[in-house]
Parts: structure tokens; sequence; C-alpha cells
């Protein structure tokens, strides 16, 4: 690969850490767990927006995935020009794609032996995934010994409580990234508003009903849409809640998803 030709695809892979995640993940990826506002696979694609998705996941999570994610195509390595391969537990900043450009010479990057992306040609492709099409750890020493590797260090969602311990920065960075300070929804007078009104987002044909506290001092506060706040409910930011939720008199700590 010659230095400074664009990579067009993206593939967000499973590696074999998702077992430390269990049973979060029996039923889905882990890139599609949740921290923050987003997905981890959101987050990671949010900053290759020109180029084509790939998925990687479990043999047995293909069918599920292929139906949530219906224009990307998954377990399928037939991938025309080059393909900048991702972990998918990797916890996306903000300087993700400059970190890990789509751009740049054939490599593979790793944090303590874990392998956090592979910037890949279609020939090196087709070699190292001919058994199977995982990316296993047989396959990461097959790669060390053809392409060039370097060190990385990013956060990695490892284990079920980094979700809770990343979530309320992943709001924080994730509010940044969608944008916010608009009440699309309802917000009835009653309802006491503290802090900079920039960092509160009501979705549409959502409630938020009076004597309702939201609290905006430490963080936004991201209300998706179709969600009903009932009295005396309290919710300090940062946090999210999703769409079609009801949350009635109840009180969300910062760092609630």
């Amino acid at each position: 690969m010659k230095r400074g030709k664009m990579v067009k695809n993206i593939c967000i892979f499973e590696d074999e850490g998702f077992k430390n995640l269990l049973p979060l993940c029996y039923l889905r990826p882990v890139f599609e767990l949740r921290c923050g506002i987003s997905s981890l696979k959101e987050k990671i694609a949010g900053f290759y927006p020109e180029a084509k998705l790939h998925l990687l996941c479990r043999d047995y999570l293909v069918d599920v995935t292929k139906r949530r994610s219906k224009e990307t195509s998954v377990n399928d390595l037939k991938i025309e020009g080059n393909c900048l391969f991702i972990n998918g537990r990797i916890l996306a900043g903000k300087d993700l794609s400059r970190r890990i450009p789509l751009d740049g010479a054939e490599e593979i990057a790793l944090s303590e032996e874990v392998l956090i992306y592979a910037r890949l040609t279609p020939k090196t492709i087709a070699e190292v995934f001919r058994e199977d099409g995982h990316l296993r750890n047989t396959t990461i020493e097959l790669l060390k010994k053809k392409v060039k590797v370097t060190k990385i260090k990013l956060d990695l969602i490892s284990y079920p409580w980094h979700l809770i311990n990343y979530n309320s920065e992943a709001i924080k960075d994730d509010y940044q990234s969608i944008g916010g300070g608009k009440v699309e929804g309802f917000l009835d007078k009653a309802a006491t508003v503290y802090g900079d009104r920039s960092q509160l987002f009501i979705g549409e044909s959502s409630r938020v009903e009076a004597g309702v506290v939201l609290n905006l001092t430490e963080g936004p506060i991201y209300i998706g849409k179709n969600v009903k706040v009932r009295p005396f409910t309290i919710i300090d930011g940062p946090s999210f809640v999703g769409d079609e939720s009801i949350i009635d008199g109840a009180k969300l700590r910062e760092g609630s998803s």
C-alpha cells in the first residue's frame, strides 16, 4: 500500500475479548453495547462517514446483526479496495480519526497485545482470512509477520463495569458530537432547569411535566423521542434517556443512561 492512498472501507470487528463481556453480549456483538448516548459501533463509524462500513461478529449473531444493520455487510470479506479494521471494543474519543486515519501505510497497531486496528490491502486480507473469516489470535500472529507493527493506547471496553466507569464522559462526548440545546418536545413552564440550557436536548413528541428538576450544572441531559418525564423526577447531568422511555418520579444521578 502506498502511503497517502485513501482507504475506502472500514470493518468493525469482534475479538476474543467478547468473552469477558458476557452475559451482556450473548445476543449482540460487543460493538452494539451502549456507552453514553450511542453504541460503540455508532461512535466509531461516525468518525469515518466517507467510508463503507463492514462488520465482523460471531457466526451465530450474523442474521440478527444483518437485520439491525440492513445496509451494512456482515461477515463478508469480499471487500473491494483497502480496508481499515477497527476493534469494536474501542471507546471512540474526540480524536479517533486523527489517531487512526483512514489513509496510510499497511500496518497493525497493538495495545498490550490486543489488536486495535489493521490497515490492510485486499491481497493481505485474502491471505490472512482465508480459513474462516475471523480475526483470531492466530490471525494476529500471522499479521505480525506480514505488515508493520506499531503501538497505540486507547480506551477499551474490556469488562462490563467499564461501560459504567466511562459512561459520564461518553455522554458528554456524544452530546458534543450530536449537538444539543434544542427543545423539540414539550417542557412545562413549571419544570425547573438549573444550568446552561444549551446542555439540554428534548426530542420530538417528548413531554417533561411540571415538578420535574433538570440539573445541567455538571453536564448535559439528552432526552430522546416520545419520552414521558413525570412529576417529581430529578435528573442530574450528564444523563441520557432513550426513546420511548417513561420516567415516573425517579431520581437519575449523573452518569445514567
